[in-house]
């Protein structure tokens, strides 16, 4: 049974984080709940937005996604992602630091989301606002790819998605707003502890960094444990285990393969064609 939309509120201000419910804005001017905190301008326009209580989720998250991206056409946006917000019944943006992982723009939306395959169940998702053009290119430029353009317009609707409360499963985001960038360029192999970004440069480097380390115990020992290339691999998501672009190869429209790879048997096992479809089975249909 999912957990109550009130219990998941109190949950999150069990952690001090500020709560700002569709409700709340209806019955209260917006300055005084934001109190002065710092605040992107896609951030704030979602919050005014949220106040008419005759516009549609979407259509409030879609027109403050318009204040950086001014020439986004709807139908040029994510649609599986518009699919998933019009199933939304809840929505609250919140300001708060998460315990297990750092975001320089502590801002986020949590949406409650009516389970579409069974009755009287609700999933939670966690959204951004959008990435700009220049963290997008931020990220490019350190991972030394083009990011395919299936996950480039999910960043320009939310800058990295957490697929439950928390994030404990999510897909990663781009650039300064989701990491802190002087330490994804000026990364430092080894260092542990070190903070843990749902960024993909950052989280590339911690990854690659992992298994480099176990790749020089397996040249210690005199024996492969690495059934696959991991080198290929750059992880977008966790949901399981990671998922992974390969970026050996792509398509004429600039799309990589989806690979899972498993800890365990240090292997990358090709699972879909392209972002668009692994986000319609894993998040879309709750495959795994």
């Amino acid at each position: 049974m999912s957990p109550t939309w009130e219990s998941v509120l109190e949950r999150y201000q069990a952690q001090n984080f500020q709560v700002l419910t569709r409700e709340t804005l209806l019955h209260s001017s917006l300055e005084p709940l934001i109190g002065g905190l710092p605040m992107s301008v896609p951030t704030l326009s979602f919050l005014q937005h949220l106040s008419d209580p005759h516009l549609p989720l979407w259509e409030a998250l879609f027109m403050s996604v318009l204040s950086v991206h001014g020439d986004i056409q709807e139908k040029e946006a994510f649609p599986p992602l518009k699919q998933l917000i019009g199933h939304a019944t809840q929505v609250a943006v919140m300001y708060g630091e998460y315990s297990a992982w750092k975001s320089p723009d502590k801002w986020s939306y949590l949406f409650q989301v009516k389970d579409l395959f069974e009755s009287n169940t609700y999933d939670y998702f966690v959204a951004h606002a959008p990435a700009t053009l220049e963290q997008i290119h931020q990220a490019e430029s350190a991972l030394g790819m083009q990011l395919p353009p299936t996950y480039v317009r999910l960043l320009t609707l939310t800058n990295g998605l957490g697929l439950y409360l928390d994030e404990r499963s999510f897909i990663c985001g781009v650039g300064d707003a989701r990491a802190t960038w002087d330490e994804v360029v000026n990364f430092q192999k080894l260092t542990f502890p070190r903070h843990e970004y749902h960024e993909i440069t950052s989280y590339w480097l911690q990854w690659q960094d992992v298994l480099e380390y176990e790749r020089e115990r397996d040249r210690e020992t005199g024996i492969n444990t690495f059934l696959s290339n991991e080198r290929v691999c750059v992880p977008f998501a966790y949901k399981s285990d990671d998922w992974c672009f390969d970026r050996s190869q792509h398509n004429e429209d600039g799309e990589y393969p989806i690979l899972f790879w498993d800890h365990e048997l240090r292997k990358a096992t090709f699972k879909y064609p392209d972002f668009e479809a692994w986000f319609i089975d894993i998040v879309t249909n709750r495959r795994t």
